[in-house]
């Protein structure tokens, strides 16, 4: 079966070329990809195959499903991130710590709570949350533009988002992580991008 056709990374053109490793992002030319590696680098990650195989050798490697915002890329991504289970010695409050280095950098994230269907709508199903994770100080480090925010909100995004973005969907409690649905929960992720910042 010939591998399907999706736009370039860097420039949107049709290719059915794609990262060997991944094998998630295309590109259009040798040139685009190592253009883009700086970036791509970050979110780079082995292949559902090799992730398996890598998971039954260690059967405590727990990940969750999350959406990825890439800076350089137009479209967004389901992929997986892990996380490890830590119980905090004074309160005995056992919470799940995520693993966001390969998509965010090692400067301290920041982070953002979505608790309803946009700023004035409904809570979300079962009153979780949709917790972004970004950097800090992406307006002021040169992070790029997140053009897959600009293509999904038609530009209509009044916040300038820049680098990568995370989204991890968490309990009612906020103490843990829960594979997120790109069904259920991308519509609220869309129209918080469009309103943040108009209210």
């Amino acid at each position: 079966m010939a591998p399907k056709a999706r736009p370039c990374a860097v420039c949107a053109t049709i290719s059915t070329q794609r990262c060997s490793r991944c094998a998630s992002t295309h590109y259009c030319s040798l040139e685009h990809q190592n253009q883009d590696w700086p970036t791509h680098k970050r979110i780079c990650h082995k292949s559902d195959s090799e992730q398996t195989h890598e998971a039954k050798k260690n059967p405590k490697h727990s990940k969750v499903n999350a959406i990825l915002f890439p800076a350089v890329e137009v479209k967004p991504r389901l992929i997986r991130v892990e996380y490890e289970e830590v119980t905090d010695s004074e309160s005995g409050v056992t919470f799940h710590r995520t693993k966001t280095d390969d998509y965010i950098g090692s400067d301290l994230p920041e982070r953002s709570w979505i608790i309803s269907d946009g700023f004035h709508g409904p809570p979300l199903k079962g009153n979780m949350s949709i917790e972004l994770v970004y950097r800090e100080r992406f307006l002021a480090d040169g992070s790029p533009l997140n053009q897959s925010i600009v293509a999904l909100t038609g530009g209509k995004n009044a916040h300038p988002w820049c680098g990568n973005i995370l989204a991890l969907k968490k309990t009612a409690d906020g103490d843990k992580v829960v594979d997120i649905s790109v069904k259920e929960d991308f519509p609220a992720l869309v129209k918080y991008f469009v309103e943040y910042g108009t209210i």
